[in-house]
C-alpha cells in the first residue's frame, strides 16, 4: 500500500506509458498498424497500465483527501470516466464497413477486424486473428467434446508505405488428425468488394467450410443507395464533396430518405453511419459504428472541460497561487522598433534594355495580366499573380531573378521562351549535381539549355535510377535529383503555354476545366486566338500599345466568365505584394534580441528612470501593431483560401508563431517573457519560410470541411505556443542559474520566470488536452472513432503524459526545484518538435502533411543538442538559490 501512496508511482506511470507509446509508433511506421496494435495497443499489459493509474488515483483521493478539492476532483476523475468510455468502446463496440452498389439493396456490413471462421454442419466459430509482423504459430481449441482443433501454423507480412498485406497457413484437426492434405493459405487483406473464397474440407462430422476474413454483421435494417454524387473542384480531379442518397428500409418495412456526406452522419438502432469514400462503378463506402462507449466517454470529456476551466479561475488552485506570487514580483516591459528588410537583385544575365522593357514599359500591361483569373493544379480560382509567385519560387526557390518580380519572369518566359532558356532560372542546391551539369557555374541557379549537351538530357540516366529507388530510402543526392528534374518540367510547361489555365472555356466556364494557351488553339473562338498569335507578335516587336490593348480585352473576357469578384482578385494580390509573414519573421527575431539585453539589463542594473519608462511605453505599442498586422496576415489567407488558416504545414506554423503572442499579454510586463515569446515566434515564421514547406493556398479534402476540426486544430497549436514560451523560458533560467552569484544574487528573477514557465505550461497542458479530445469529437462525428492510436493522436498522448509528470514534479519537494523544473521544461519542448515535425515528415500516417520523402535530420540539431549539454553541465554546479 506504500507504493499506491507514493506520488512517484504517479510519475512512473505517466513516463511508462508515454515510452510505451513513442516506442508504438515507430512499430507502425516500421511494421504496420497492426503490430503495433498487437503488441501495444491492445496488450492485456497496455490496458493494466491504465487499470493501474485509476487504481492509484482513486486510492490517493481518500488517503491525502484530495476530494477536499471539488473542481480538481472534478477533471481528475473525468479521465477515469473516459477510459470506462474506451473500455466499453474496446470490448463491445464494432467497427466495421458497408459497400453498397447502386439501386441494391444491402443489410450487412463487415468488421475491421479479420476472424479465422469455421463452419461445420453443427455450429460455428469465429477466432479473431491479428495478422502482422510479429505474429506466431498457434493452436485453438474449438469444440472439446468434438475435438476440434485450428492450428496457425505460418504467416507472412510486409509493409510497403502505407499498404500492408500478407497470408496465414492453416491447418484444421479432428481427433488429432490433420483434415486437409497440405496447408489451407488465405490472404490479406481483400477488398470490400470482393468475398474470400472458402475453403472445404470433408470431416467425419461432415463438410466444413474455412475462411478468413472479416466477419459478416447483419443489421436489422436494409439501406438502397439510389444516387451517390461526386463533386470536383473545378478543373481538377480533386473531390470537394461526396454525397450519398440512400433509402432505409426499417424493421417495419417502412422507408425513409437520408441523405449522408461527409461530416454529416447519421444513426439508425445504435448504429452511426459516416460517408467515407467510392468507387469509380458508382458505389458508396460507408464507415459502421456500434460503440455503447460513446456516451460515457462524451460525459467524460465534459467533466474534464469544465473542470479544466473553472479550476483556473478557483482561488486556491494552483494556477492562481502562481499568478499571486508573480504579481509580487517586479514589473518590466521591453521591446523596440524592427528594421524593414530589402531584397537584393542577382547578377544580371538579361540585357538592360529588355530589363527596362519587362520592368517599367509594360507596367500597365502587366497590372491586366496579373489580374487575369486563372484555375490552379487543385481547382482553386486565384488571380494569375498568385500562380506566378508559386512557379517562380518552384522553379528558383526565389521571389525575384535580376531584379525582376514574377509576374515580369512569367510574362517574359511565355512571349519570349528563346531568349529565357538562357536565363539562369533553374536551382539546384546539392553541389554534387551542379558538378554534373556544368563544373563552370559555381552559382545555384542554371539555364534551361544547361541541362542538355550534343547526347541529350544529362540527368536523363541518373533521374531512371533514383526513380526506382522506394522514396524512403533515397539519399539527398537522389530527391534533389528528381526536385531538379520537376522544376525543369515546370519551367519547360509554362514557355509551352501548357501550365497557365488563364483561359475559361466557351462551355460552361464555372465548372470547367480552364484552358490553357496550348489548349486554346483547338477552341472554336477564332478572335482570342488571333490575339493569342498577335500578343507573341507585339512582344517580339515590343509593341507597347498593342500589347497593353491585348490584355485588356483579355481581362474582360476573362473576368467575365470567372467566379472571383473584382474585389477578391485585390485582396488576393494585396496579401502577395505585402508579404507580410517573411517580413515579421525578422521583426521578432530583431524584437527577441532586443528585449533579452533589456531583461539583462534590468537585471543587473535597476534603472527606473523616465527614459526607461517611456521606451517600454513605446514598445509596449509597437508590439500591439506587430500582433495587428500577424492578425491581418492570417485573416487575408483565411478569407482567400475559404477556410481557418491551418490546414497543411505552412499555415499551422504561421498559426503557431501568433498563438506565440498570446502569452505575452499575459505577462507583457516581463522582458525574459517578451523574448521568449518574440524568439520562438520568429523562429516558427522561419521554419514555415524554408525550401522544403510549400506556402500554395490550396482546397480542403472533404473530410477537413468542418468546425470541430477548427477548434481542434486551433487549441492544439495554441498550447504549442505556451510549451514553447516555457521551454525558451527554461532555458533562460538555466542561463540565470550559470550567472547567479553572491556578487550578482538572481534568486528573485529565477523564481519569477519559474512561477511564469509554471502557469505557461498549465496553460498549455489545458489547451493541448481540450484540443485533443475535442479532435475526438470530430473524428468520432466524421468516421466513427474517437481515437484511433494515429501517430499523431499517440505523440499528442505522449505530450501530455510527459507534461503531466513534470507539472507533478512538485508533489515530490524535490530540492532544487527550480532548476529542475526549468531543465525538465526545456527539455519537454522535444517531444511537441517531434509530434509537429517527427509526425508530419518522418511517421506515416493520416495526420501527416509529409507528400513525399522524409526530411533529412539537420545536422545543426546536433550541435544545438550538444549546447544544450554544455549549459547543463555548467549550470548544474550553480543549482543552489541559498
Amino acid at each position: 500500500m506504500r507504493v499506491l501512496h507514493s506520488y512517484i508511482l504517479s510519475l512512473s506511470l505517466f513516463l511508462l506509458l508515454a515510452g510505451i507509446v513513442a516506442v508504438a509508433t515507430f512499430i507502425e511506421n516500421d511494421f504496420g498498424t497492426e503490430s503495433a496494435y498487437h503488441l501495444v495497443y491492445q496488450s492485456f499489459f497496455f490496458e493494466i497500465l491504465f487499470f493501474i493509474l485509476s487504481i492509484h488515483y482513486l486510492y490517493l483521493l481518500f488517503a491525502k483527501k484530495l476530494y477536499r478539492h471539488l473542481l480538481r476532483t472534478i477533471f481528475h476523475l473525468a479521465f477515469i470516466v473516459i477510459l470506462i468510455g474506451a473500455l466499453i468502446t474496446r470490448y463491445y463496440g464494432i467497427e466495421g464497413s458497408m459497400y453498397l452498389n447502386p439501386h441494391e439493396k444491402t443489410s450487412h456490413f463487415f468488421t475491421q477486424q479479420y476472424f479465422i471462421q469455421i463452419n461445420t454442419q453443427q455450429q460455428s466459430f469465429s477466432v479473431p486473428f491479428f495478422l502482422n509482423a510479429f505474429s506466431q504459430p498457434s493452436t485453438i481449441i474449438l469444440d472439446p467434446e468434438e475435438h476440434l482443433i485450428l492450428q496457425v501454423i505460418d504467416s507472412f507480412f510486409q509493409k510497403n508505405g502505407l499498404q500492408t498485406s500478407g497470408y496465414i497457413d492453416v491447418n484444421l484437426l479432428y481427433r488429432h488428425q490433420t483434415l486437409n492434405q497440405k496447408p489451407l493459405r488465405f490472404f490479406y487483406p481483400l477488398s470490400l468488394q470482393q468475398y474470400s473464397e472458402s475453403q472445404t474440407l470433408q470431416s467425419p462430422i461432415g463438410e466444413i467450410k474455412i475462411n478468413f476474413m472479416p466477419q459478416k454483421i447483419q443489421l436489422p435494417f436494409s439501406l438502397k443507395l439510389d444516387s451517390f454524387v461526386l463533386s470536383l473542384y473545378a478543373g481538377s480531379q480533386s473531390p470537394s464533396m461526396y454525397e450519398s442518397f440512400l433509402t432505409l428500409i426499417d424493421s417495419q418495412q417502412k422507408e425513409h430518405k437520408i441523405h449522408l456526406y461527409m461530416n454529416h452522419t447519421f444513426s439508425q438502432e445504435g448504429y452511426k453511419f459516416f460517408q467515407t469514400s467510392y468507387d469509380s462503378t458508382g458505389g458508396s463506402i460507408l464507415s459502421v459504428n456500434y460503440d455503447p462507449g460513446t456516451l460515457p466517454t462524451y460525459i467524460g470529456y465534459f467533466l474534464l472541460f469544465s473542470g479544466m476551466l473553472l479550476t483556473l479561475s478557483h482561488k486556491q488552485s494552483r494556477f492562481q497561487t502562481l499568478l499571486r506570487q508573480i504579481k509580487k514580483g517586479q514589473t518590466l516591459l521591453l521591446w523596440l522598433l524592427c528594421p524593414i528588410l530589402l531584397l537584393t537583385p542577382l547578377k544580371a544575365s538579361l540585357n538592360t534594355e529588355y530589363k527596362q522593357f519587362l520592368m517599367q514599359d509594360l507596367k500597365t500591361a502587366k497590372q491586366d495580366f496579373k489580374r487575369l483569373n486563372t484555375q490552379g493544379r487543385s481547382g482553386r480560382m486565384q488571380p494569375l499573380n498568385t500562380l506566378n509567385i508559386d512557379i517562380l519560387h518552384k522553379i528558383s526557390l526565389q521571389n525575384h531573378i535580376e531584379g525582376l518580380d514574377a509576374d515580369s519572369v512569367i510574362f517574359g518566359i511565355i512571349t519570349h521562351p528563346r531568349l529565357w532558356r538562357n536565363v539562369p532560372l533553374i536551382a539546384v542546391k546539392n553541389p554534387m549535381l551542379r558538378d554534373e551539369i556544368s563544373k563552370n557555374n559555381k552559382n545555384k541557379l542554371f539555364t534551361f539549355h544547361q541541362f542538355f549537351d550534343s547526347q541529350g538530357y544529362k540527368l536523363s540516366k541518373n533521374l531512371q535510377k533514383a526513380r526506382m529507388v522506394p522514396a524512403a530510402k533515397r539519399n539527398i543526392y537522389e530527391n534533389e535529383l528528381i526536385k531538379v528534374d520537376e522544376r525543369l518540367q515546370i519551367f519547360a510547361m509554362v514557355a509551352k503555354g501548357e501550365l497557365l489555365r488563364i483561359l475559361p472555356p466557351s462551355k460552361n466556364p464555372h465548372n470547367s476545366r480552364w484552358l490553357t494557351l496550348k489548349d486554346f488553339a483547338k477552341e472554336d473562338y477564332l478572335p482570342l486566338q488571333k490575339q493569342i498569335s498577335e500578343l507573341f507578335s507585339a512582344s517580339f516587336a515590343r509593341d507597347i500599345i498593342k500589347i497593353e490593348q491585348i490584355m485588356k480585352e483579355w481581362r474582360t473576357y476573362n473576368q467575365q466568365n470567372s467566379p472571383l469578384s473584382q474585389f477578391d482578385i485585390e485582396i488576393e494580390i494585396f496579401y502577395n505584394q505585402i508579404d507580410i509573414f517573411p517580413k515579421l519573421t525578422f521583426a521578432y527575431f530583431f524584437l527577441s534580441i532586443c528585449a533579452l539585453i533589456f531583461a539583462f539589463y534590468t537585471t543587473f542594473y535597476q534603472n527606473k528612470s523616465s527614459t526607461i519608462t517611456r521606451i517600454q511605453t513605446g514598445i509596449q505599442i509597437f508590439a500591439f501593431l506587430l500582433w495587428i498586422l500577424h492578425t491581418i496576415g492570417l485573416i487575408l489567407r483565411s478569407y482567400i483560401s475559404g477556410h481557418a488558416p491551418f490546414s497543411d504545414t505552412y499555415e499551422s506554423l504561421l498559426y503557431i508563431s501568433y498563438s506565440n503572442l498570446f502569452i505575452l499579454f499575459f505577462f507583457r510586463k516581463y522582458p525574459f517573457v517578451i523574448a521568449a515569446g518574440s524568439l520562438l515566434g520568429g523562429i516558427f515564421l522561419f521554419v514555415a519560410h524554408l525550401n522544403h514547406i510549400d506556402p500554395e493556398i490550396t482546397n480542403l479534402v472533404p473530410v477537413l470541411k468542418s468546425f470541430w476540426l477548427s477548434i481542434h486544430v486551433s487549441i492544439i497549436t495554441a498550447s504549442y505556443g505556451f510549451f514553447g514560451t516555457g521551454a525558451l523560458l527554461g532555458l533562460l533560467t538555466l542561463i540565470l542559474f550559470f550567472l547567479h552569484s553572491t556578487q550578482h544574487p538572481l534568486k528573485k528573477t529565477i523564481l519569477q520566470l519559474s512561477y511564469i514557465n509554471e502557469v505557461a505550461l498549465i496553460l498549455g497542458l489545458f489547451l493541448l488536452t481540450t484540443g485533443n479530445f475535442l479532435g475526438g469529437i470530430w473524428a468520432n462525428e466524421s468516421w466513427g472513432r474517437y481515437w484511433g492510436w494515429d501517430p499523431k493522436e499517440s505523440w499528442a498522448f505522449v505530450c501530455m503524459m510527459i507534461y503531466a509528470a513534470i507539472l507533478h514534479f512538485r508533489l515530490l519537494k524535490p530540492r532544487h526545484y527550480p532548476y529542475y523544473f526549468s531543465l525538465l521544461s526545456l527539455l519537454a519542448f522535444s517531444s511537441i518538435l517531434m509530434t509537429y515535425f517527427g509526425v508530419n515528415f518522418y511517421l506515416a500516417g493520416k495526420h501527416s502533411y509529409a507528400k513525399g520523402d522524409p526530411i533529412p535530420l539537420p545536422s545543426w540539431i546536433y550541435l544545438v543538442a550538444f549546447s544544450f549539454i554544455l549549459l547543463w553541465a555548467f549550470s548544474f554546479k550553480k543549482r543552489h538559490l541559498q
